[in-house]
């Protein structure tokens, strides 16, 4: 994979000059979203880190992997697990060789305002979701499936060190990063329509066990 992230390009503003304060913001959001995406990939070792494991359970990194676009309000980014080259994924453009059941997913980030240090935290809870789908192809319709990976995610991207949540004004010291990544994942499971009524039920049933699976980032884990 080239050290450059491919993007979707912003398209050329045509807006009347009433509106070129908006739309300057938009593309300076987007344009920091871009160089983050940049920076994360090229510097950052956990990141770095993710997409090798990913690539060496035999799943290259499309070319179109990692996107950055507009979300809704508290939502920093997201994972769109994808398992072919259908219709449904034709946006995807991934290498040629790719058929059906190829490994054609996406990563967004949003171009909310964000420091550093969550930006990069979200890329490597996404990065996670895209080891996971590699490795046992997940089903997310069955929500013990969406909720080990999501208990991962939490456990191993760094939102929930100490520090991440003092700054959300949660300051609890004893089993506060338990309490974390179990109020994370099961928010998450919950917006899965095929789990919102069992989603703490399934993050509780798991969370021994995928807590503690640290793969790929067995000594990498983010502590703060």
């Amino acid at each position: 994979m080239s050290s450059a992230v491919p993007v979707e390009e912003a398209a050329a503003s045509t807006a009347v000059p009433a509106a070129d304060a908006a739309v300057s913001e938009g593309q300076r959001s987007r344009n920091r979203c871009i160089s983050r995406l940049e920076y994360a990939v090229t510097k950052n070792p956990r990141v770095q880190k993710m997409i090798a494991a990913i690539e060496v359970l035999g799943c290259p990194i499309p070319d179109s992997f990692f996107s950055c676009g507009t979300c809704g309000e508290k939502i920093s980014g997201g994972f769109i697990p994808r398992q072919s080259s259908s219709s449904s994924s034709s946006s995807s453009s991934s290498s040629s060789s790719a058929g059906a059941g190829a490994y054609v997913p996406k990563l967004m980030m949003c171009d909310t305002d964000m420091d550093e240090t969550t930006f990069e935290n979200t890329m490597v809870h996404e990065l996670v979701h895209a080891y996971d789908q590699c490795k046992i192809k997940l089903d997310f319709a069955n929500c013990l499936h969406h909720a080990c990976t999501e208990v991962r995610a939490s456990s191993l991207s760094g939102e929930c060190s100490y520090r991440q949540e003092f700054n959300r004004g949660n300051q609890q010291v004893h089993q506060g990063g338990l309490q974390c990544v179990q109020r994370r994942a099961t928010l998450s499971v919950a917006n899965n329509p095929y789990c919102k009524d069992v989603a703490k039920d399934a993050v509780l049933a798991v969370y021994d066990v995928c807590s503690h699976d640290t793969a790929p980032l067995d000594n990498d884990r983010y502590e703060d």
